[in-house]
C-alpha cells in the first residue's frame, strides 16, 4: 500500500512491461532506492458492529490477525496508469504547472529524464521528446508513482480515491470444494453442471452481502494442467482463498497456490473444506501447511483459517467476515471515474455477437463507446453486461463485466485499459502484435525443432474459451516426443466451422474439441463424406489420454532381442572326412533352444563370439528346438574354439505392440 494524497492505495496488479515499447537507446543506473515510508495507522477495527480503534480496544496494530497476514503475504506494489509503486521520499512535495515538460517536471521532482520517459510509457502515454507538455492529470500521476506530494494549480482537483470491493480468488487441489464453496455463496449448481467434477475455465462473480459488503469472486480451475489459468488468477486478485480437503490434506497444486501467492504478493485465508466429515482433523492440515512455511492462527502465525462445509453451506459466513476483515485491514482504494483498467479474465466467440472478453475491473470506470486495448486486440465497447448478465452503461472497481465490441477475441490473461482514440489504439497493438508475433515464430521454432526427423501426426484443437485452450495446447505440447511427434496445424476457440474440416481433411489431421457445441448437421454430413475424425471432450485428462493412444497407435511396433534359452557345452567332437565340423554337445540348462536362432557364446562371464546356429541335433537327427534338460549337438557358423563350461545363449527377435509413450 502507498500514501496519495493523504490516503493509502492498494496498488493495482496492472502494469504496461516497458520492454513492449521503444525506449531510448541508454544503458542507465537504476533509479536510488526509496527511503522506508512511515507505516499508515491501522483503520478502526469493529466490535460489536461499531468501529473503535486499535486504542480504545487496548489492541496495537500489530495484534490484528489481518493485520499480520497482509504482512505475511504483503501486497505487490506494482504500477497501473492511476495507482503506482512509491519510488522516491514522499515527503517531497512537487508543485505541478499548466504547461510543463517532461524535462521540467524531472528536474523538479530531482529524478532524470530517462525514468520519466520510462514512467510515462508504462502509464500509457507516448512522449516523443523531451520538450513534450504535460497535462496536469498526468503530471499529477507521474509525481505519485514516485511517492511525492503535489501541489496542484489553483482551480485543479486531485485524484479521489474510494474504497472498493475486494477482488477473491478460490484456489486449492481439485475436487478439495472450491466449485461447491462458489455453488453456496452465488446459490447456483456450477458444482453439478461440471463435468467429472473438476471446473474447466476461470469463472468470476460478485457475491453482495446485506451489511457485510460486496465480494468479486474468481474460481479457478485446480486440475494440473490449468496451472497457467490459476497464475493468472493470483496476479489478477487481491485475496486468495485457498480451499484444503480436511481428509485429504496438503496437495500438490495446494503447495503450487502458495507459491503462487507468495511470487504475487498476495495474502491467502485458508478454507478447511469438508470439516464435516468423520475423522476430519484440522490440526493435521495446519501441521502440514507449517511444512511449507504458512504459519496459521490457531498455531501462532498470521494467516487466517476458517473451518467449513461447502456442501453444507457450514462457516461460509465466518470465511466472508474473515475476506472482508482483510479487505478492511488492506484499505482497497480505486478511482471510481477516469479511463478503466483490468484483466481479461476470458474470452468467446459468440456467433451472434462476435468476439465476447469477460474480464474484472479493478481502477476507474468502463462505459459504452469507451475503445479498448488488450493486448494485441482493440475494439470499442457496443455491449457491456454486468456479473448478473444486465446491460448497463458503465461498471467500476471490482466489478465483473462482459464485453463485446473487439475486432479480434483477446488472450486470457491480457492487460485491459481504455485509450483515447482509435489511434492510439491501433498504436498500442501493433507494438503487442509484433511482440506476439516473435513469440509465435519461437513456439513455431520449438515445435519443428525435431520436423523431418521424427513421425508426425497432425491435430487440429478447438476449445470454449482462450484460456481452456491455452491450457489444453500446453498439455498436448508437453507430451514426450522422443519418436513421435504431435503437430498442431491449427488452434482456436469456438465450434468446428467447415474450413476446419477441410483443412482436416487435406492434411489428414484428427480434430479435438474441449467444451465445444456440436457441428450442424449439415456440417456433419461434410465430416461424414470427407471420413475426417473429430472426438469432442468434457474433461481434460480424457482429451490428453486419447491424443496419448493416438499417438501410441502410430508408433511402430518394438523389436528386441530376447533370451529363449541356454545350454552348457560339456564336450567338443571333431568330426573328420567330407563334412567335417566341430560339434559342441551341450545340454539345455534353461528355455528352449532353436535352430533359427541368434546366439551368443560365453567364457567366464566375456561374450567370445556372436553368430548363427548352423544345425541343432539330437542325436542323429536334425532338430528344429529342444527344450530344457535335454542333451543336443550344437554346430555354429564360422566358429569351432569351444571349451568345456562354454555357455550359448539362444536369442530370438521378439515383436511387441506400443503400449506407451
Amino acid at each position: 500500500m502507498k500514501k496519495l494524497n493523504g490516503k493509502y492505495l492498494k496498488a493495482s496488479k496492472l502494469e504496461l512491461n516497458p520492454k513492449n515499447f521503444e525506449l531510448p537507446d541508454e544503458t542507465v543506473d537504476p533509479p536510488p532506492k526509496p527511503k522506508a515510508a512511515a507505516s499508515p495507522p491501522p483503520p478502526p477495527a469493529k466490535e460489536n458492529g461499531k468501529a473503535t480503534s486499535a486504542k480504545e480496544s487496548g489492541k496495537g496494530a500489530s495484534a490484528s490477525p489481518a493485520a499480520a497476514a497482509v504482512q505475511a503475504f504483503p501486497q505487490p506494489k506494482v504500477s497501473g496508469r492511476q495507482s503506482k509503486k512509491v519510488k522516491s521520499d514522499d515527503s517531497k512535495i512537487v508543485e505541478v504547472k499548466p504547461g510543463m515538460t517532461i524535462k521540467e517536471l524531472a528536474e523538479t521532482m530531482g529524478i532524470r529524464v530517462v525514468d520519466a520517459l520510462k514512467s510515462l510509457i508504462k502509464m500509457g502515454e507516448e512522449p516523443k521528446t523531451i520538450q513534450d507538455e504535460l497535462t496536469i492529470d498526468i503530471a499529477e500521476l507521474l509525481v505519485l508513482e514516485y511517492g511525492m506530494h503535489v501541489k496542484l494549480p489553483e482551480g485543479s482537483e486531485s485524484m479521489k480515491l474510494d474504497l472498493r470491493a475486494p477482488v477473491v480468488t478460490i484456489m486449492g487441489h481439485v475436487d478439495h470444494g472450491k466449485t461447491t464453496l462458489l455453488d453456496y455463496l452465488r446459490s447456483t449448481s456450477v458444482a453439478a453442471g461440471e463435468v467429472g467434477g473438476i471446473t474447466q475455465s476461470i469463472a468470476a462473480f460478485e457475491v453482495h452481502r446485506p451489511k457485510l459488503g460486496k465480494i468479486c469472486f474468481i474460481d479457478t480451475p485446480g486440475h494440473q494442467a490449468f496451472s497457467s489459468m490459476r497464475e493468472r488468477g493470483a496476479k489478477a486478485t487481491d485475496i486468495i482463498v485457498l480451499v484444503i480437503a480436511a481428509e485429504d490434506g496438503v496437495m500438490p497444486q495446494t503447495i503450487e497456490v502458495i507459491d503462487h501467492a507468495r511470487a504475487a504478493q498476495v495474502p491467502i485465508i485458508i478454507a478447511v473444506n469438508k470439516c464435516d466429515l468423520p475423522g476430519a482433523d484440522p490440526n493435521m492440515i495446519y501441521s502440514q501447511l507449517m511444512e511449507h512455511g504458512v504459519t496459521v492462527e490457531p498455531f501462532g502465525g498470521d494467516v487466517q483459517t476458517v473451518n467449513i462445509s461447502a456442501l453444507r453451506g457450514q462457516g461460509i459466513d465466518k470465511l466472508e467476515e474473515a475476506i472482508l476483515l482483510l479487505a478492511e485491514m488492506m484499505d482497497l482504494r480505486a478511482p471510481r471515474d477516469g479511463p478503466a483498467e483490468g484483466f481479461i479474465i476470458e474470452s468467446r466467440k459468440d456467433k451472434a455477437l462476435g468476439p465476447v472478453a469477460s474480464c474484472v475491473i479493478t481502477l476507474g470506470a468502463l462505459r459504452v463507446g469507451d475503445v479498448v486495448v488488450a493486448g494485441a486486440d482493440w475494439g470499442r465497447v457496443k455491449v457491456l453486461r454486468d456479473a448478473k448478465g444486465e446491460s448497463v452503461k458503465f461498471v467500476g472497481p471490482s466489478s465483473v463485466a462482459e464485453v463485446v465490441g473487439f475486432r479480434s477475441q483477446p488472450s486470457a490473461g491480457q492487460e485491459l485499459f481504455v485509450v483515447e482514440n482509435d489511434s492510439k489504439a491501433e498504436s498500442y497493438t501493433e507494438k503487442f502484435g509484433s511482440r506476439k508475433g516473435s513469440m509465435k515464430r519461437i513456439q513455431s521454432s520449438k515445435q519443428e525443432e525435431h520436423q523431418g526427423e521424427l513421425m508426425e501426426v497432425p491435430v487440429i484443437v478447438k476449445a470454449d474459451c482462450e484460456g481452456t485452450l491455452e491450457a489444453v495446447m500446453a498439455s498436448l505440447l508437453a507430451l514426450p516426443s522422443h519418436e513421435i511427434v504431435l503437430k498442431i496445424i491449427e488452434s482456436g476457440t469456438g465450434p468446428v466451422t467447415e474450413s476446419d474440416v477441410q483443412s482436416a481433411s487435406a492434411s489428414g489431421a484428427h480434430i479435438y474439441t474441449f467444451n465445444c457445441r456440436q457441428p450442424s448437421a449439415q456440417l456433419k454430413k461434410t465430416i461424414q463424406n470427407l471420413e475426417v475424425k473429430v472426438s469432442d471432450f468434457r474433461i481434460i485428462y480424457d482429451l490428453i489420454d486419447n491424443v496419448t493412444s493416438l499417438l501410441v497407435s502410430k508408433l511402430p511396433p518394438r523389436e528386441e532381442l530376447q533370451v529363449v534359452g541356454e545350454a552348457t557345452v560339456l564336450q567338443k567332437f571333431e568330426i573328420t572326412g567330407k563334412n567335417a565340423t566341430v560339434v559342441a554337445g551341450s545340454k539345455v540348462t534353461r528355455g528352449m533352444v532353436k535352430s533359427k536362432c541368434d546366439v551368443k557364446v560365453m567364457r567366464k562371464g566375456e561374450v567370445i563370439h556372436e553368430g548363427k546356429v548352423e544345425t541343432l541335433r539330437r542325436g542323429k537327427e536334425t532338430a528344429d528346438q529342444i527344450m530344457a534338460g535335454n542333451e543336443c549337438g550344437i554346430t555354429l557358423e564360422s566358429f569351432t574354439e569351444f571349451e568345456k563350461g562354454d555357455k550359448i545363449q539362444f536369442f530370438e527377435m521378439v515383436v511387441t505392440e506400443r503400449k506407451e509413450l
